[in-house]
């Protein structure tokens, strides 16, 4: 399992293990990793790159854990360590993705993503039968930009049920 500075997706899985009667993972299995969670300095290719050096060395001893919170597949940092490990597999032994008899191989779990989770809080759909959604990303946007998707989903035959931003920073 790999963790960074705030534990929080080890903590819900030492509960769920305590919840199953299972025993929690062990703290010297644990590879702690920093992963830059705010405006972007430029550090996570690099970051990515060292991160995924760790990971290919547990996966040699037999295995490993990314847990991550929300939804692997939908804006999260999973995606950016995974084209990192194979990008050094693919240095290491051409385009076979192999190191040795070492063969990526993953299994992605989706979770929650965290609109999803905030409206099950609130007890509202974020969206119904032929409304529209708007799920934008404004990090980067200026409030010009934003505005204007704001408007094109506003205009549209039948009105948002809602908008979510996401990773507003």
């Amino acid at each position: 399992m790999c963790v960074g500075k705030k534990r929080t997706a080890y903590d819900i899985v030492k509960s769920a293990a305590r919840l199953a009667g299972i025993p929690e993972p062990p703290e010297e299995k644990l590879i702690p990793l920093e992963i830059e969670m705010k405006r972007s300095t430029g550090a996570n290719k690099d970051l990515y790159a060292a991160n995924a050096a760790k990971i290919i060395g547990k996966l040699k001893e037999g295995g490993c854990s990314y847990v991550t919170l929300g939804d692997p597949t939908f804006y999260s940092t999973y995606w950016g360590l995974h084209g990192a490990i194979e990008n050094i597999l693919s240095e290491r032994n051409g385009e076979n993705g192999t190191v040795g008899k070492f063969r990526l191989k993953t299994n992605v779990i989706n979770g929650v993503s965290s609109f999803h989770y905030s409206f099950g809080l609130i007890g509202e759909p974020f969206i119904i039968k032929e409304s529209s959604v708007l799920i934008t990303v404004p990090v980067k946007k200026d409030l010009y930009e934003i505005e204007e998707e704001i408007k094109f989903i506003a205009g549209k035959k039948s009105r948002p049920q809602s908008i979510v931003l996401m990773k507003a920073g």
